[in-house]
């Protein structure tokens, strides 16, 4: 998984970066309500690998002051690193993509 969000990473840094905005910030949950269980997965593993390399001293505990609940773990993106967000925000909407071109591979055969 580093090499996904090395390869998301420097995408971002080539767009540059800067505070998200509301609308931003509300297109990105939308957008997550679309994304498959393996997203769901994924986005974690992105999560904790940003962690490790931002706080490499506290990879134990969930980060950015997430809650374990009974059918997972919730995040606030108030509480991402602006980088965080928009790496994950970039995956989400590739995976997105990638999930419609699944759909329409079906259809076509």
């Amino acid at each position: 998984m580093d090499a996904l969000y090395d390869t998301l990473n420097k995408e971002i840094t080539e767009i540059g970066i800067k505070t998200p905005t509301a609308q931003q910030k509300e297109i990105f949950l939308e957008n997550m309500k679309k994304i498959d269980i393996k997203g769901n997965e994924i986005i974690y593993v992105l999560i904790k690998t940003h962690q490790k390399l931002e706080n490499s001293t506290d990879i134990n505990n969930l980060p950015y002051e997430a809650k374990e609940l009974k059918m997972g773990i919730k995040f606030n993106i108030d509480n991402f690193p602006i980088k965080l967000f928009y790496i994950l925000n970039l995956f989400v909407t590739k995976h997105i993509e990638h999930l419609h071109d699944e759909i329409n591979r079906k259809l076509l055969n």
